[in-house]
C-alpha cells in the first residue's frame, strides 16, 4: 500500500509532510509513502505572500484541496492557521502532529543599533496590533517571500527587524543563521494566531483512519479544535488582529483569546468543555 503525501516545496513544508511520512512509517512498515509537490511552479511564485482572507485559507489551501479532491495525492499536509475555517466539502482533518512553538519571534541582524522607533518588516494586522501596543512609533512595512528572502531583505537593511513564526524558523533551519539574533515573543504579549505551530494532515472524509489516528496527537488535536472554535466567532470581516492559544496539563485546557491585542482574556476549563470556554471567552473578547 502507498499514500501519497501532497505539500508544497519549501523547506518548512517538506520537513513537515516528511514529518508526517516518518510517522506513518513508524507505526507502518508495510506502507510506502511517496512525497508529492503541488503545483510547484505556482508555490514558488506565492509562497507566503498575504494570501489570507476571511475566514482563513489562501491559495496554498486552495491548491491542496483541488489535489485532494481530484485524487492526485492521498493525504495533504497543511499549516493548521492557513487552513479555512471551513473545510471544503468532502474533506476533513482527524489528525494533527505534537505541536512545535506557537510564539511569534523578533528577528534582527546581529550586532545591529536598533532605532529607538524601527521599521518592521511584517503583513500580518495581528503581529502589527501587538507591536504598535509594545511600542506606538514603529514604522510597519510590509514584506513578502519565503523566510530566506525575508532574512536577505533584513540583511541587506530593508528593515530593522522582521517577525516570523518561531515554528516556521526552526523548521526551516535558519535560526542558526549567525547573521541574526531570534528573540521570542510571548504568547501572553502578542496572542499567536489560531493553530500557529500546529501541522494538520487533511484527507478525504472516511479514509485513512486507523492509520492516521495512530499518528495524531490528542492533546494538540484538542487545542486545535477549541482554537479553530474561537477563531469562528472571532475573525469577523477581516482575520485582522484576533488570535487564540490553549494548552492542556492535567486535564485543564486554558484558553487565550484577543480579537486586537489590547484587550486579552484568559480561562481555564476541563478538556471536555472546551467548546464552551471557547464561546464563553470569545463573546467576552
Amino acid at each position: 500500500m502507498k499514500i501519497r503525501i501532497g505539500t508544497f516545496g519549501s523547506r518548512i513544508a517538506i520537513r513537515a509532510a516528511k514529518s508526517v511520512a516518518l510517522g506513518i512509517v513508524k507505526q507502518f512498515p508495510d506502507i510506502e509513502t511517496e512525497i508529492m509537490h503541488i503545483d510547484g511552479t505556482r508555490e514558488a511564485e506565492f509562497i507566503e505572500r498575504p494570501a489570507e482572507r476571511i475566514q482563513g485559507g489562501n491559495i496554498y489551501t486552495d491548491l491542496m484541496e483541488q489535489a485532494l479532491l481530484k485524487g492526485e495525492i492521498d493525504i495533504a499536509v497543511q499549516s493548521a492557521k492557513h487552513l479555512p475555517l471551513t473545510l471544503t466539502a468532502g474533506t476533513c482533518v482527524t489528525t494533527v502532529l505534537e505541536r512545535g512553538s506557537p510564539r511569534d519571534v523578533l528577528v534582527t541582524k546581529r550586532g545591529a543599533a536598533i532605532p529607538e522607533n524601527p521599521k518592521i518588516g511584517t503583513n500580518s494586522l495581528r503581529r502589527t496590533a501587538g507591536m504598535k501596543k509594545l511600542n506606538p512609533g514603529i514604522t510597519v512595512a510590509a514584506i513578502e517571500g519565503n523566510v530566506d528572502v525575508r532574512l536577505r531583505q533584513l540583511y541587506d537593511g530593508d528593515y530593522d527587524a522582521i517577525i516570523l513564526s518561531e515554528d516556521g524558523v526552526r523548521r526551516s533551519g535558519v535560526v542558526v543563521d549567525a547573521r541574526f539574533d531570534f528573540a521570542t515573543i510571548s504568547w501572553q504579549t502578542i496572542v499567536p494566531s489560531a493553530c500557529q505551530g500546529i501541522i494538520a494532515v487533511q484527507s478525504r472524509e472516511g479514509e485513512f483512519p486507523h492509520i492516521l489516528g495512530a499518528i495524531n496527537d490528542e492533546d494538540t488535536y484538542r487545542c486545535f479544535e477549541t482554537e479553530r472554535r474561537a477563531a469562528e466567532l472571532l475573525y469577523s470581516d477581516e482575520m485582522g488582529a484576533a488570535g487564540a492559544y490553549a494548552y492542556i496539563s492535567n486535564g485543564i485546557i486554558t484558553l487565550t483569546v484577543t480579537k486586537d491585542q489590547n484587550k486579552i482574556i484568559t480561562d481555564s476549563a476541563p478538556v471536555t468543555l472546551r467548546f464552551s470556554l471557547a464561546e464563553q471567552l470569545a463573546a467576552m473578547a
